[in-house]
């Protein structure tokens, strides 16, 4: 049969709290990491001012396009286009599709995989079927 010991410290030995014993340090301490934090937070303000200027920045004036800001002049849809938008959805397509003929470079949560799982009813995170070997 084990029988567990335990160690007991005698507590007639006092150790000062450090927390007490170093408090004038840590004052310090903290007034220096916030003076290097004020420094930092200034740097990056510097440093933001100076990327602004050269990148243009939407919303400052959402009324006018910024110069020099790129412009889609056109866009296809191919065949693989509208496989990928119409995935999952079999024929006859419901006129409720049309609007995809409108549908631009712009992003769409309908041609791209969603949720997986239950929610997953247009199959998209299904392995694609094997095609059959000649």
């Amino acid at each position: 049969m084990a029988v567990a010991v335990h160690q007991t410290q005698s507590r007639s030995k006092k150790t000062p709290n450090k927390s007490v014993r170093n408090q004038p340090e840590a004052g310090l301490n903290r007034m220096w990491n916030a003076i290097r934090l004020a420094m930092i937070v200034i740097m990056l303000g510097h440093w933001v001012q100076g990327v602004a200027s050269e990148v243009p920045i939407a919303g400052l004036a959402p009324q006018q396009r910024p110069a020099g800001a790129p412009v889609i002049t056109s866009y296809e849809k191919n065949g693989a286009w509208y496989r990928q938008a119409l995935h999952g959805i079999s024929e006859p397509y419901p006129a409720s599709l049309r609007f995809l003929e409108d549908q631009g470079p712009w992003h769409t949560p309908f041609n791209v995989p969603g949720m997986t799982g239950p929610y997953d009813i247009r199959g998209w995170h299904q392995p694609s079927p094997a095609l059959p070997s000649n």
